[in-house]
């Protein structure tokens, strides 16, 4: 009786554990973010020149910026090996710079708080 009762004991243990030993669905996600389509960058665009008053030149200006520079983090992700953080935060910073090479001084303060906003909105990692 006393053996059936410790099997039984191990048994509920290892079978409670089991939960503990799967990852979750709502752990932190790992690495990057996902490469946005055509149609993704085209809604961003659309929202940058409302909440910044862009000009259909500055539009079409960005829209290539963004596209070129989206085609290379998806070109740098495919390859075999990860990708280097500080490589990607300096794409990163060189979309930033060719926009606001683009925008008035209004529009560039203006960028800065939609990136803000648009960081936000993503979902966590």
């Amino acid at each position: 009786m006393k053996t059936l009762k410790s099997i039984f004991s191990i048994a509920f243990l290892m079978i409670c554990s089991l939960g503990f030993a799967q990852p979750g669905g709502n752990g932190p996600q790992q690495g990057p973010p996902p490469i946005p389509n055509d149609e993704q960058i085209e809604e961003m665009i659309n929202s940058m020149a409302e909440d910044l008053s862009l000009s259909d030149s500055q539009i079409e200006q960005i829209t290539i910026i963004y596209s070129d520079h989206f085609a290379t983090v998806k070109e740098k992700l495919s390859e075999n090996e990860r990708p280097d953080r500080s490589e990607m935060e300096a794409l990163d910073k060189a979309l930033e710079e060719k926009v606001n090479a683009l925008l008035t001084e209004e529009q560039s303060s203006q960028y800065k708080t939609w990136l803000k906003k648009q960081s936000s909105q993503r979902p966590p990692k």
